[in-house]
């Protein structure tokens, strides 16, 4: 009886845990809506669409409304006693978590685009009058010394701030009173800063990168292709791209893989945020989704020593449920590419999609969304290419 009751225990529980899952998920209550901003605040991830600002206080669980704003959102951002949300004309401002909302000192009737505290600074970019400043909570705005009328995108540092828009990157030293051009020269439409460490996410050109404060800049090896949106956590960077979908670093931009496992179709990613181990992307009119973090960043390098040659080991377990690990080796640095496939030959998944150094790596397979079959995986590199099967059993 005990243990008919233990079982009936253990299956209750199995039912009602929260699923882990290895791909990309559409959260509750946000689909079909354009995402233009993420922000989060204590325990609270706010998310700002075409018809105002939603919540969710439970990790992206569940979403609903704050005090209605009816304007499209297109920045947000906070600091320890509000929340700014910049919209097609307005600017407000909540101090209790979206309770409610209250316009600010903002008179210009213009697009905010992009929003960034520096210190006692609130600084506005927008898509007409250049970048203006409040330095009282958002009560009184005044223009700041900026070039350009249109701001794409801001970011600050302790020190810096910094503007993206079509000459490429600004940056201001006195919390966004005064601009000027650094050494990047590219249209940028994304930054995201980490210390002194800055990303610029360009049209048609990558992911740009400076360790100082924007003196000087360097492609990383992601240098191709419109990134419409960045989101850095420690070593982590994350580069949503135009109809591309998400590509992931977990060195810094060194290496980055193709993270698209899940979508429906690619999308534009208009928004990133990282949060209790969850990457959080909005999408242009195609819902918010999530995934966990931590499976996410699943290629692990086990050696450096340089192999002899290109080699692509048996999975193991094999047969397995519903995880499997696969191992190759690679003589030089090289573009990998790592690929699932079923017995029809239908791509289903890509592993690894990056360019490695030479040494040995290993990485994981999950295949809870898929049946029980035989399925086959493929290494490729310039010329190399090898294929071996595998077996799922559930």
């Amino acid at each position: 009886m005990k243990k008919d009751l233990l079982l009936v225990l253990i299956l209750i529980n199995v039912i009602v845990a929260k699923p882990a899952f290895s791909q990309w998920q559409k959260c509750i209550g946000l689909e079909r809506q354009y995402i233009s901003s993420l922000i989060v605040k204590g325990n609270n991830i706010f998310a700002g669409t075409e018809n105002g600002i939603f919540i969710s206080t439970n990790n992206g669980d569940n979403w609903s409304e704050t005090a209605p704003l009816y304007n499209w959102i297109f920045s947000l951002t906070c600091n320890e006693n509000s929340i700014f949300s910049g919209t097609e004309l307005e600017l407000f401002h909540s101090t209790n978590n979206g309770n409610n909302w209250t316009r600010t000192g903002w008179n210009y009737y213009i697009g905010v685009s992009a929003l960034s505290i520096n210190g006692n600074s609130i600084i506005a970019g927008t898509s007409g009058i250049g970048i203006c400043i409040s330095t009282n909570n958002g009560s009184n705005w005044v223009f700041g010394n900026f070039p350009l009328d249109y701001v794409y995108t801001l970011t600050s540092n302790m020190y810096f701030s910094f503007a993206g828009n079509n000459d490429g990157v600004y940056r201001s030293t006195d919390k966004g009173f005064v601009w000027t051009l650094t050494g990047l020269n590219i249209p940028t439409i994304s930054l995201v800063s980490n210390g002194s460490n800055i990303y610029a996410g360009t049209d048609h050109s990558g992911v740009y990168f400076s360790s100082n404060n924007g003196t000087s800049w360097f492609p990383t090896a992601l240098d191709t292709g419109v990134v419409t949106s960045l989101e850095i956590n420690g070593s982590i960077l994350v580069a949503g791209f135009d109809h591309g979908g998400i590509y992931l670093s977990s060195d810094n931009g060194m290496n980055w893989a193709q993270k698209n496992q899940g979508f429906d179709t690619l999308p534009t990613i208009y928004s990133l945020k990282i949060f209790n181990n969850y990457i959080y992307a909005g999408t242009y009119g195609n819902s918010l989704w999530c995934r966990p973090l931590s499976e996410m960043i699943g290629i692990q390098n086990i050696s450096m020593e340089v192999p002899a040659a290109f080699s692509l080991s048996q999975n193991y377990p094999n047969p397995f449920n519903p995880s499997t690990t696969i191992k190759f080796s690679i003589p030089k640095s090289s573009a990998i590419k790592l690929t699932i496939f079923d017995i029809t030959g239908r791509e289903l998944e890509v592993l690894v999609n990056e360019t490695l150094a030479a040494g040995t790596y290993q990485t994981e397979w999950n295949a809870s969304s898929y049946s029980s079959g035989i399925y086959f995986y493929k290494l490729q590199s310039g010329n190399y290419s090898e294929t071996k099967r595998m077996i799922l059993v559930k």
